[in-house]
């Protein structure tokens, strides 16, 4: 089922032909000139507070569903005032640095079926995409 899925969504998402109308041209200069401005802009700093990270994690769904980390919201909120020390320090770290780490930005797929058919067609299905908690967090 998984090689039929990566098939399937890798047909659909496909690069297509660069037949881009008026507007899309339009589209992708103003994009062009506003990725140019922010890279030359200053970069306005910013801290993270323990606190506002502690409300934050309290504000987080009870979910046990985890991105390729295995990592719930449901962990994050059982972890000691230490490690969200930690955290903080990490984050702000990251902020101050403009760094990310590359596999937050790597998801683990789900297929959801559309049907309650025991066979599932791949056309009867719709993909999720599930994020490192952390990364969700930090954004």
């Amino acid at each position: 089922m998984c090689d039929t899925a990566k098939r399937f969504y890798m047909e659909q998402f496909a690069e297509h032909d660069n037949n881009q109308s008026d507007i899309e041209v339009e589209a992708n200069v103003v994009d062009h000139e506003l990725v140019t401005e922010l890279l030359n802009a200053k970069l306005v700093s910013f801290h993270i507070k323990f606190l506002d990270l502690k409300k934050s994690i309290s504000s987080l769904k009870n979910k046990n569903s985890t991105g390729l980390d295995g990592v719930s919201n449901k962990i994050i909120k059982l972890l000691p005032p230490s490690h969200l020390t930690f955290i903080t320090s990490s984050f702000n770290y990251m902020a101050q640095h403009v760094c990310f780490p590359q596999h937050w930005l790597t998801a683990k797929i789900i297929l959801l079926s559309k049907t309650k058919s025991s066979i599932v067609d791949i056309n009867d299905t719709r993909p999720i995409s599930l994020l490192p908690c952390f990364s969700k967090l930090y954004e």
